[in-house]
């Protein structure tokens, strides 16, 4: 093939990738579309104690939600319950721990709070898993890689909960 055949080629393959890539859909995940009515979102959350609470008012925030104090708010998200487990995934052929299984579970409630009477408007319980691999031999690094875990889970976990309330529907 020659360089000119070659260049015209990688063109048009390049070409065809886009329109492809276009026509099936394809979008990078940007700020998520909130409605009006729910730009103006009291957090209560347990506060400093909540590792879930830097991450979810930084993605609220991100995504053009004003946190505002409960009487000025029209909606409220409630962190109900948060847990966070360790356990042995894995042992070694000597009983030693190969692996540990990181687990967090989310509680929340998003009310109304337009009406006389708040009312839910969403009830969910969300959960992450992750496993990672312990050694016994350098045990800082571990513990280094699992609170790197437990952060990026956090933020997961706030992405999936700013994604929820923005596919609530105000008319509702």
């Amino acid at each position: 093939m020659t360089p000119v055949l070659k260049s015209r080629f990688s063109i048009a393959l390049l070409a065809f990738s886009c329109l492809f890539l276009s026509a099936c859909g394809f979008q990078l995940r940007g700020a998520a579309d909130i409605a009006a009515p729910l730009q103006q979102l009291s957090l209560i959350s347990e506060g400093s104690r909540s590792e879930l609470d830097t991450p979810l008012r930084r993605y609220l925030k991100g995504n053009g939600v004003q946190l505002v104090d409960t009487e000025s708010a029209n909606y409220t998200l409630e962190i109900t319950s948060e847990s966070q487990t360790r356990r042995e995934a894995t042992l070694s052929a000597s009983a030693d721990v190969d692996e540990y299984e990181l687990t967090t579970r989310i509680g929340f409630t998003v009310s109304d709070l337009r009406g006389e009477e708040p009312r839910v408007v969403l009830e969910r319980s969300l959960s992450v898993e992750r496993t990672y691999d312990y050694d016994n031999n350098n045990a800082t690094a571990s513990s280094v890689q699992e609170t790197q875990l437990r952060r990026e889970m956090n933020q997961q976990l706030a992405s999936q909960i700013v994604r929820l309330y923005a596919a609530i529907n105000p008319a509702q």
